[in-house]
This record gives C-alpha cells, sequence and structure tokens, in this order.
C-alpha cells in the first residue's frame, strides 16, 4: 500500500464525467462509421459479355483530386485494364466505354473538427462506342444517418466497379 502512496498522479480518466463521455461517444462514432458496409444501387445490366479493358472518357466536372485513381484501381482489382481519353472519340482500341459522374459535398464528420470533401453521388456507366449503354451502376449513402458517406472514396468506387462488372463474368 505504501508504495501505490508514492505514484505520481498519472490517470486514465479524467475528473469530468461529461468529457469521458464526449470521448467514448467520438470513439464509438469513428468504429460505426469504419464498419458502415458500402453498396451500389439501382445497378443494370445490358449483356453478359466479359469485360477484359475499357477506355475512360474523362470527366473535367469531378473535381475530387483521386477519384479517377479509384476507378482506375477498382478496375485492376477485377482485372480489366484501363486508359483514359480526353473524350469517348470513336478508335479501334475502345470496345467498351466507362463514363463516370460524382458530385462532391463538404461536411464534417461525426469524429472530426473541420470540413472535409466526400464524394456524395457517383454513377458509373459502361457504353458501347455506339452509345448503347452496357451497365450501369450508383453510390449514394444510404440508412438514417448516412454514415457510408464517410467511408473512403476508394471503396465507395470499389463497390460500385464491382457491382458494375458482377455480370461481366459470365
Amino acid at each position: 500500500m505504501a508504495s501505490l502512496a508514492s505514484l505520481s498522479g498519472c490517470s486514465l480518466f479524467s475528473y469530468s464525467p461529461s468529457l469521458e463521455l464526449i470521448k467514448a461517444t467520438g470513439t464509438a462514432a469513428s468504429f460505426m462509421a469504419a464498419g458502415v458496409p458500402v453498396k451500389a444501387i439501382d445497378t443494370v445490366h445490358h449483356g453478359a459479355t466479359r469485360i477484359d479493358s475499357v477506355c475512360i472518357a474523362f470527366n473535367p466536372g469531378v473535381a475530387l483530386q483521386g477519384f479517377l485513381p479509384a476507378i482506375q484501381t477498382a478496375l485492376q482489382r477485377q482485372q480489366v485494364d484501363s486508359r483514359v481519353f480526353e473524350s469517348d472519340t470513336p478508335t479501334p482500341l475502345c470496345r467498351v466505354w466507362l463514363h463516370y459522374m460524382a458530385s462532391v459535398e463538404w461536411g464534417t464528420p461525426p469524429w472530426g473538427n473541420s470540413l472535409r470533401p466526400y464524394v456524395a453521388r457517383a454513377t458509373l456507366t459502361l457504353k458501347s462506342p455506339q452509345g448503347l449503354v452496357l451497365a450501369s451502376s450508383n453510390f449514394e449513402p444510404g440508412g438514417v444517418v448516412e454514415m457510408g458517406k464517410w467511408a473512403s472514396t476508394s471503396d465507395k468506387v470499389d463497390a460500385v466497379v464491382t457491382a458494375l462488372l458482377s455480370r461481366s463474368d459470365s
């Protein structure tokens, strides 16, 4: 007992129960956001051919840094090669075109104290060179508290690309 009395005043808990509650709530919110599954919605397929490469029509209207690389990484995971072009000008190299749109919004995550951008909605569409839609899929945060909006751009894009190509394996 005498040795306990000589210890310094180091403590894991503060004297303020409300401060501890705030810290615990922030930690719980972080774990909830990390565990929210990201799903693609409104996926439509026309045809079931295997897609092994796509030409991506660059969209300058999507200003979120890292969005296009996230698409290319997700395609690589699905073993689909990709090339980016300024527009969808007909070329013999491109049997399938990928068009993308995304809207970016700003918000403060439950565990943060500053604004940050996040992908609020995204649509990826596969088209033939003639403009025929082969497949389309979207991301939109769901649920009551929409915690999916704080998932990484990569997770959101990966879910949409996986859904987009899911019938292409048959």
